[in-house]
């Protein structure tokens, strides 16, 4: 684990830049079905910790902190891979730095913000998680994670997210609570990203319905593939092979090439 003066981050490989965005309610270890295979492939995978934040949470400061951790790493062009909130982050990025992402990945997203409903509800988890015993609470955003799965994933797997929400500090909970509950939109974006974008999105997630990723696919004007697995929220994890077959061969699609065939290394550089 490395860190700069806002973000923590995970770093493996060299290569083409591939910046993986967890869902804030998880941690950066989220990803680790995902890691390998990009290793094999030749990229260079970074991942930030976006917990940390202090302040009311912001999509838009979650969004300035990666970029300033990418310019400290000094990459220069990048591709991106958002889960859930990760995916709002990434949508965030484009808005402000399109010319540098090569492509993007999103799992699981909605460009959309809360609707009244929503927001009314997201107010009563944060109110929840502010009490002195926060445990009810979750054990509800666990469930909608787990989205009645859970014999779909390995019991170390199982742990892990158990541990993940549980060991979850309250004050970056909040902030990663509030984030989600103040996201703007972003559908007015989505006919101004030309770059190629991915899909992917569970059918049975209880988090984002698969709906979210029709209407993002219809309006991106290079949507590559919109794809749609048997899955819950965590899909990647759920169903990783899949998802990793679909991940690289997108990513080696937008990936610069060498004449050996293999990626250029040289699009790390600013």
């Amino acid at each position: 684990m490395s860190t700069t003066n806002i973000l923590k981050f995970n770093e493996f490989g060299n290569g083409p830049a591939v910046v993986l965005l967890h869902d804030t309610l998880l941690t950066p270890e989220s990803w680790n079905c995902q890691v390998q295979p990009l290793l094999q492939e030749g990229f260079r995978v970074i991942v930030p910790t976006l917990t940390g934040l202090s302040g009311e949470g912001s999509v838009t400061a979650y969004s300035a902190a990666v970029i300033t951790l990418l310019n400290r790493l000094g990459v220069g062009r990048f591709a991106l891979c958002g889960l859930g909130m990760g995916g709002a982050i990434a949508l965030a990025m484009l808005e402000r730095c399109q010319q540098r992402i090569t492509g993007a990945c999103f799992i699981n997203t909605r460009a959309s913000n809360d609707d009244i409903h929503e927001k009314v509800k997201r107010a009563q988890v944060i109110s929840s998680v502010g009490a002195e015993d926060d445990t009810f609470i979750r054990d509800e955003l666990l469930d909608s994670l787990m989205g009645g799965r859970e014999e779909r994933f390995k019991e170390s797997v199982r742990l892990e997210l158990r541990q993940s929400v549980y060991d979850y500090d309250k004050s970056g909970l909040l902030y990663n609570l509030q984030a989600m509950q103040g996201r703007k939109s972003y559908v007015s974006l989505l006919d101004k990203l030309n770059l190629p974008v991915l899909i992917v999105s569970g059918t049975d997630d209880l988090i984002c319905h698969t709906g979210y990723a029709e209407i993002m696919a219809n309006s991106l004007p290079n949507c590559v593939e919109n794809f749609s697995l048997s899955g819950g929220h965590l899909v990647h994890i759920e169903k990783a092979e899949a998802v990793n077959s679909k991940l690289v061969k997108f990513l080696l699609s937008i990936a610069p090439q060498c004449r050996s065939g293999q990626p250029l290394c040289a699009l790390r550089a600013a």
